[in-house]
């Protein structure tokens, strides 16, 4: 018998890749069964009980933002309808024309290669479409506001195009001002200052008692954003003499939209109610549910069918949001809190572990995800911040122990009176160790915590070397070019608070 070393090596070869395909099977068991937990997590809808949004009135003076055409119809439309019905006033605001769909655009041109007339074309129609929408939902046209604004690029004008000295450019349509003749301001400059300026304008002319926008924790960029602008515009309204009467009043809510695997089950169920994602329920929002009339749940998925440049691309996720229910949060209103002492530059503070005593000004969903699951020392909990002396001083709370594995991004902006800031938002890389920063400030490490401390006239550079009246501040982590985490831009106000309003306008009903 003639000796085969090939046949000889077979088993071996065998228990190799055994041994390789084991951990493989085993990982993707896992991920399986992670995934499966969330999936059933957010479908599991039987045992929660939400508060009932109280119903609109005659009084009610309802203004809807919307980052995109179509997000009016599928977080509002049963709040539209009811307000209308009670004899109320209602105004939507799309703030983009959804010019930034390259995939729906190709299909709707039946072209592989399209150009930057090709998204004007198809922002247009998209404009039809929510007017179309809209008015099954009983609203006119001459309540709807079209402005115009970047498709994809909301954040960008937010973190790095705020000032006209610097225009964001759109990728898809090419222009750097509102391209659209249909617009509330044609020809406005593509710049964070200018949106904010408008969306004041809006709510000055409109004067309503609430207001609806998307949540500033969803997936989607623009979503995100469209939450900052108006929440700083409803701010510094409010703080204004000629304006505090009835902005100070009002209510701003906010609907869900894109996070994660949600709504479940996907697909139209009209018996079945919209409730939170399970990784939000519990980071200080307070859920509201508003119960919809069978007519009004038709009419919604009417409204809903009326984007079909939307539906050819998702219907089953769309339509998912005709439900029985809609969905609403409100969000405690932060003021930056102002400890007595004073925090030196080469330590977080004079005392140690002030955080403890600190109520967190921000809680971010945690193990939302897989990555995020996996990877908890990227994973952001809560982040605690005060004001000592002449520094700002901020705790970043993880679900494990931080570790140099990672990178951790803190984006910062500050304003002053009127929305001054500077074109770009201070971006920190933050050490994984007892470390100086640039600019003066001090990164310490203890466990679960990156504490941050930043001398305070780096946030009067970034609010136009004048007084600060808001900060935003948000956290990115990374696993090497991978995005573990991102948390929306917390606001806050930098002056005390004597009652959370959100809380209060609820108990006056």
């Amino acid at each position: 018998m003639t000796w085969n070393p090939i046949l000889r090596m077979r088993p071996y070869v065998r228990y190799l890749l055994m041994l390789i395909a084991l951990p493989c099977v085993y990982m993707g068991g896992v991920c399986l069964a992670l995934l499966w937990h969330e999936h059933e997590a957010n479908a599991d809808f039987t045992e929660l009980h939400l508060p009932r949004m109280s119903a609109p009135t005659a009084q009610t003076r309802l203004l809807v933002f919307a980052p995109h055409p179509d997000d009016e119809t599928l977080g509002c439309a049963g709040l539209i309808q009811q307000t209308l019905a009670a004899g109320g006033k209602v105004e939507v605001v799309i703030l983009t024309n959804g010019d930034g769909f390259r995939t729906a655009v190709e299909c709707d041109t039946h072209k592989m290669r399209v150009g930057p007339a090709d998204f004007l074309r198809f922002a247009s129609h998209r404009q039809q479409e929510s007017l179309a929408a809209l008015a099954k939902l009983g609203l006119s046209p001459k309540n709807v506001l079209f402005l115009g604004y970047p498709d994809q690029g909301l954040e960008r004008l937010w973190l790095d195009f705020w000032t006209p000295e610097q225009l964001y450019t759109s990728p898809y349509t090419r222009a750097d001002r509102v391209p659209y003749s249909k617009a509330f301001d044609p020809h406005a400059p593509y710049c964070g200052s200018k949106l904010l300026q408008i969306v004041e304008q809006v709510m000055c002319d409109f004067r309503p008692n609430l207001i609806a926008v998307t949540d500033p924790q969803e997936d989607h960029l623009d979503h995100r954003a469209a939450s900052y602008f108006v929440s700083l515009a409803l701010e510094e309204l409010s703080c204004q003499q000629s304006t505090a009467n009835w902005a100070g009043r009002a209510l701003l809510v906010h609907y869900l939209v894109h996070r994660g695997d949600w709504p479940q089950p996907q697909g139209i169920g009209l018996t079945f109610p919209l409730i939170p994602p399970r990784g939000m329920l519990h980071i200080g929002t307070l859920w509201m549910s508003l119960p919809l009339t069978e007519v009004q749940e038709r009419r919604k998925l009417e409204g809903i069918e009326a984007y079909r440049s939307q539906t050819m691309m998702m219907a089953r996720f769309l339509t998912s949001f005709a439900r029985r229910t809609e969905l609403f949060g409100v969000l405690p209103t932060e003021a930056l809190p102002q400890l007595a002492g004073h925090a030196q530059l080469t330590s977080v503070g004079d005392e140690e572990g002030w955080w403890q005593r600190t109520p967190p000004v921000f809680l971010d969903a945690v193990g939302d995800n897989l990555l995020r699951t996996l990877e908890g020392g990227a994973d952001l909990r809560s982040v605690c911040a005060c004001r000592r002396g002449k520094t700002l001083c901020l705790d970043l709370e993880f679900c494990q122990p931080v570790s140099a594995r990672y990178r951790y991004i803190l984006q910062l902006r500050a304003f002053g009176e009127g929305g001054r800031s500077t074109a770009t938002a201070l971006r920190l890389k933050l050490p994984v160790a007892n470390q100086a920063l640039p600019g003066g400030g001090w990164v310490s490490v203890d466990g679960r915590h990156l504490e941050v401390v930043l001398p305070w006239r780096l946030l009067e550079q970034e609010a136009g070397n004048c007084p600060v009246t808001n900060i935003s501040f948000g956290i990115k982590t990374y696993l090497a070019r991978v995005l573990i985490d991102q948390s929306g831009m917390c606001l806050l106000s930098v002056k005390p608070a004597s009652k959370d309003h959100a809380i209060a306008v609820l108990e006056r009903g």
